[in-house]
Order: C-alpha cells, then sequence, then structure tokens
C-alpha cells in the first residue's frame, strides 16, 4: 500500500512553512512498501535532494496520512528522473517569497530568480500527482505554487483516490 503522509515538526522552520501557508502541514512524502526488504521506505524531497529512505526515519510528527487507491506506482515511474535532484537552498527564499505574498497580499507573485531545477517537497508530490493518469484535475497545480496543504485538500476532496488513515 502506498501512503501520502503529511506532517508537522516543531523546529522553527517547519512553524514558518505552517504560519505562511496557515495549514497544520509543513511536509508531505510518500511511503512505499518494499518487497525485497520487507519494509516501508519514503520517498521525499528533503535536505539535500530527493531521496528514498527508511519509513522509521522520516515518520516523525505525523498529521495525517492517506492510502492511495489509484496506480500510483505508474505514477511514480513517471517521476523517476525526479530523484536524487538537488533540494536547492538557494531556492528557500523564493519559496518563501510566494507564501509570503500569498499570505498577505492573497495573490501570487513569481520571484525572478526562482529555479524549477531543485524540488522541495510539495513540489515533487505535485509532480507526482501530474504524472499519473487517473488523477483529475491535477494539471490545474503548479509545482512552484503548490503547498502541503493545497495537497492535503485535494487528496480529502478525492476520497476515490486517497482513503484517509487513522
Amino acid at each position: 500500500m502506498i501512503r501520502l503522509v503529511f506532517t508537522a515538526s516543531p523546529k522553527l522552520f517547519s512553524r514558518l512553512i505552517r504560519w505562511c501557508t496557515e495549514s497544520d502541514v509543513s511536509h508531505v512524502f510518500i511511503q512505499a512498501p518494499d518487497d525485497l526488504f520487507e519494509c516501508d521506505w519514503t520517498i521525499e524531497a528533503t535536505f539535500p535532494k530527493v531521496t528514498r529512505r527508511p519509513a522509521e526515519k522520516a515518520r516523525h510528527h505525523v498529521v495525517c496520512e492517506y492510502e492511495c487507491l489509484f496506480d500510483a506506482k505508474e505514477a511514480l515511474r513517471g517521476i523517476q528522473k525526479e530523484m536524487d535532484t538537488w533540494y536547492s537552498i538557494a531556492d528557500l527564499p523564493a519559496q518563501f517569497w510566494w507564501i509570503f505574498t500569498k499570505r498577505f497580499f492573497k495573490r501570487w507573485a513569481r520571484h525572478p530568480f526562482r529555479s524549477l531545477s531543485g524540488n522541495v517537497c510539495s513540489e515533487f508530490i505535485t509532480k507526482w500527482f501530474r504524472a499519473s493518469t487517473m488523477l483529475p484535475n491535477t494539471k490545474q497545480f503548479s509545482p512552484e505554487y503548490t503547498t502541503p496543504k493545497d495537497l492535503r485538500i485535494y487528496a480529502e476532496t478525492w476520497p476515490k483516490f486517497f482513503k484517509k488513515i487513522g
């Protein structure tokens, strides 16, 4: 079973993301079983890059999670090229720029130096959603502007494709 997991760390960076996005979640990742090693792994964009690691090392401060009821493996194959892309520290000020403008001015503003070559968690998951041929209305999501909150709302809106766990 492949899961979409949302977390909220008590660390300052996580609290800042939640404050700027007016959300109770600040991070999102994919949890998938590994039949060969009989354990679960996460696939996530976290410093320093998009990587895979044992689930027990990533499952901290879980707020909610959803079982994926669509062919999530097909979509994962579609974004395989995103694996090992670097999480760009230089892009973080740009991320906060657009989150800040959305929070205070209620509109998106593009940062002129923003690069889409790296991934942050919501960009990576948005690309995964868009790679799926089964999920409806995913082309409306821009990887650059989508937040963990937006992804959670999407999962809650489509119970046909995401089953809330717990």
